[in-house]
């Protein structure tokens, strides 16, 4: 199921590493792809000012301002030998008129 979130608003998303074995790792360098309705993508790299570590291998990032109706992407990866990302798809509704 898709998330639905109002225009205009600040999302939360969490994404947590696992190795194939299922256990969590901290990877060398975390990524963030947000991915806007349009298809633009801004590519962010923990640490900064958006994303955080909560425990090992979980990993926040906050969309401060979702400002474009449509289907967003949120995806976190990293660099490893496995390909490892876990990716969050919501839709920002605009403000009935």
């Amino acid at each position: 199921m898709v998330s639905k979130y109002p225009i205009n608003n600040g999302i939360l998303t969490t994404g947590t590493f696992t190795d194939s074995d299922g256990v969590v790792f901290d990877p060398t360098a975390v990524k963030v792809d947000v991915v806007q309705p349009d298809g633009t993508t801004t590519t962010v790299t923990h640490p900064n000012a958006v994303t955080a570590k909560l425990s090992t291998g979980v990993y926040t990032h906050t969309l401060a301002n979702a400002n474009v109706a449509g289907v967003w992407k949120v995806i976190f990866y990293c660099d490893t030998t496995e390909i490892v990302k876990d990716e969050h798809k919501f839709i920002i509704t605009p403000i009935p008129s």
